[in-house]
């Protein structure tokens, strides 16, 4: 596995690993009604796609295959971070967190984290800073305001 920039030609298969791993992996924490919701973020491919410009974004991968991927923004926004269902904790989200914290350029890093990924964060010294309520397509989801120090990443 090795974490390389995020190209135009990963945006498809990215929405797929997305769309599927909310279906999958983020069920636990959620209704079914709201996995869907959220994962018709991605329907829109090309969108998708070009949302991931401008800004550092990296995919893992292996054997040719997309394991995960992660942007931030340069705010120090980690705006989107997820790993295959099929292949967590075998430390891709570890190692694409540390890519999105070298190119970050903020001293504070943020995200809004899922509740399935709150252990992930909390592991690696984030913190909570408040529960909120979004809305994805009229459903509500609660999630995480979460943030570290750079330097404690």
């Amino acid at each position: 596995m090795h974490i390389r920039p995020f190209r135009p030609e990963d945006g498809p298969a990215a929405a797929r690993l997305f769309r599927e791993t909310v279906l999958a992996v983020n069920r636990k924490d959620y209704s079914e009604s709201a996995c869907r919701a959220w994962a018709a973020g991605a329907e829109d491919e090309a969108a998708w796609t070009a949302s991931f410009a401008g800004h550092p974004a990296f995919a893992a991968e292996e054997e040719g295959a997309l394991l995960g991927f992660g942007d931030v923004r340069p705010d120090g926004y980690v705006d989107r971070l997820f790993v295959h269902a099929a292949r967590q904790g075998e430390g891709i989200g570890t190692a694409l967190l540390a890519a999105l914290v070298r190119a970050a350029g903020a001293r504070r890093l943020r995200t809004e984290a899922s509740l399935t990924a709150r252990p992930f964060f909390l592991a690696r010294g984030w913190r909570i800073v408040r529960r909120q309520t979004v809305v994805r397509r009229g459903v509500r989801l609660e999630n995480l305001v979460m943030e570290t120090e750079r330097s404690t990443v």
